[in-house]
């Protein structure tokens, strides 16, 4: 079976801002949201909290497969981008999945 082609720096970028915009701007404003209408012990809260560890998850190991990829990339902000301008994140989705022609 051939090996899959490993990602380049600019998927990484994408995916980076992708997960970020998911974990910063979605899941914490959802878990906010629900928070403020339903019970935080509820099941409803509690299965939001599982998707945003998994997210938070993910981006940690896709952060780490980078680094192992591409042992001359040192930047943290790949994955953990800084001060991040308002988008549209299924723009960005898109963006990622042409990448791969």
């Amino acid at each position: 079976m051939p090996k899959k082609q490993r990602m380049t720096i600019e998927e990484h970028k994408l995916a980076g801002e992708i997960l970020s915009r998911l974990d910063q701007e979605v899941m914490t404003k959802l878990s906010v949201f629900f928070g403020n209408h339903y019970p935080t012990s509820g099941k409803l809260y509690r299965k939001l909290n599982q998707a945003y560890k998994c997210i938070r998850e993910a981006r940690s190991i896709a952060e780490n497969e980078m680094f192992s990829e591409h042992p001359h990339v040192d930047d943290t902000r790949i994955y953990y981008p800084k001060g991040l301008e308002p988008d549209n994140i299924s723009e960005l989705v898109k963006r990622l999945v042409k990448s791969e022609g």
